[in-house]
């Protein structure tokens, strides 16, 4: 794969931008030097090369294996003084940006304040940017509705919250733009926890919840079809949708009855018992997120009557992924996985299974915060994302989804309605699905 760089673009230190950059950003993120503290090496690791083409500013790109989600690599792309060494790649961009390339430039990073101060970038060799500064402002989710009514943010998504969406109707100058969006809500098992690592009890539980009910709690109030989500790699509005949930998917108490007593866990009165001990779940959330709340609630109302416990616990905002869900102390928790245009390369550490750490019987587990999967799940998702026919992709995906429904750590609930909340004369920017901002375009309309 070849790439041309444009023989304008240079980095905002005034360095152009050429080969070097897409060599080193390889090296980094190939995982081969495990000093570098990578989030995901997908794709990278299969690259067999990255070379000089023609020129400085053509690049030559060589995979050991084919890849058909190419156009997920290098995006972003930093500079070749970040991939360097491990140390500048941990560290150099924590608190700092310390350089740039697009439209925009970074005029100033307040730690304490925190916020970013963006100004237009001259040396941009793409159209003018039409605004001359944006500013990102850190405000908590349960504070961005008052943030934006008093005039202290001009753009933000709203979340599916009919009481957030009937208050932002009612702000000054305020419009509401809506799409379907990349982000989907779910619960998430805990594939390793003492009560539900029998794959039976996670079936129970997936069987003891509404999906569709909980859907409609969410998104009461906001006229959003409530239409279930199947598939843990596509959405809805995705080419190759194919539902696969089954009957792991569909709600049927009675089924989670006769699973429960298979697993052991028989009916004492109103409560499972096995061996003296109820069946009770820790349902995790972060405290000030009003929907993983009620879910949580929901939820709970729901497994009672199947005679499972559920105790509801809010752990702090900033605790609740390193302190929590990452070291695995929980049983069932709520929030929202991102999605992407490339379903392989956004979803495949979430489903992707543990290593060995080399600690005994430790399993890492990474990103896949259910903590459990297979190497057939893996292969499957393999599968999908190296075949060079566009027309088997869409059948590839649904052959590796239908494996992962049947690990049950993962239930998916709805793809999440975007809704964003803008001044009502901002241009070219609100709610963008799966649609890259051209943010040199983002204006006010004269």
């Amino acid at each position: 794969m070849t790439y041309s760089i444009n023989p304008k673009a240079k980095w905002s230190d005034g360095r152009p931008i050429t080969w070097t950059d897409f060599a080193a950003q390889w090296k980094a993120m190939s995982g081969r030097d495990r000093d570098y503290r990578v989030d995901s090496t997908i794709a990278y690791e299969n690259i067999q090369s990255v070379a000089r083409g023609a020129s400085d500013r053509e690049v030559v790109v060589t995979f050991a294996q084919p890849f058909n989600e190419w156009q997920s690599l290098f995006t972003p792309l930093y500079p070749s003084t970040t991939d360097a060494t491990a140390a500048a790649f941990n560290a150099d961009w924590i608190n700092r940006i310390p350089v740039t390339a697009g439209p925009f430039r970074v005029e100033n990073l307040d730690v304490k304040g925190r916020t970013v101060t963006l100004s237009r970038n001259p040396a941009w060799w793409g159209n003018r940017a039409k605004l001359d500064t944006i500013v990102f402002r850190t405000v908590r989710p349960d504070q961005m509705v008052h943030a934006f009514t008093k005039g202290d943010v001009d753009v933000f998504e709203v979340g599916p919250s009919p009481d957030d969406y009937a208050r932002v109707r009612e702000a000054w100058d305020a419009v509401i733009r809506q799409a379907a969006g990349t982000q989907y809500r779910q619960l998430t098992l805990n594939g390793e926890s003492p009560v539900l690592a029998d794959a039976r009890v996670r079936e129970a539980v997936a069987a003891a919840l509404d999906r569709r009910g909980l859907m409609q709690v969410d998104l009461k109030g906001l006229g959003w079809p409530t239409v279930t989500l199947d598939n843990h790699f596509l959405m809805n509005s995705q080419y190759g949708y194919h539902a696969n949930a089954g009957e792991i998917g569909r709600y049927d108490p009675k089924l989670a009855g006769r699973l429960l007593d298979q697993a052991g866990w028989k009916l004492s009165g109103k409560t499972r018992v096995k061996n003296g001990k109820p069946l009770t779940l820790r349902f995790v959330v972060p405290d000030g997120i009003v929907m993983s709340g009620v879910e949580a609630d929901v939820a709970r109302q729901m497994l009672d009557r199947v005679g499972v416990r559920v105790d509801v616990r809010k752990v702090s905002f900033d605790d609740f992924f390193g302190k929590h869900l990452i070291p695995g102390d929980f049983d069932i928790t709520a929030f929202a996985y991102p999605s992407t245009p490339f379903p392989v390369s956004s979803a495949f550490d979430i489903y992707a299974d543990g290593e060995n750490g080399g600690r005994g019987d430790d399993i890492e587990w990474y990103s896949n915060i259910g903590r459990s999967g297979s190497k057939q799940i893996d292969d499957a998702m393999y599968r999908a994302g190296s075949t060079l026919d566009p027309d088997k992709v869409p059948g590839l995906l649904n052959d590796a989804d239908r494996l992962v429904w049947k690990k049950v750590n993962v239930l998916p609930l709805y793809q999440c309605p975007q809704g964003v909340a803008v001044r009502s004369a901002l241009t070219n920017i609100g709610a963008n699905g799966f649609f890259d901002l051209r943010y040199e375009d983002i204006g006010y309309a004269s």
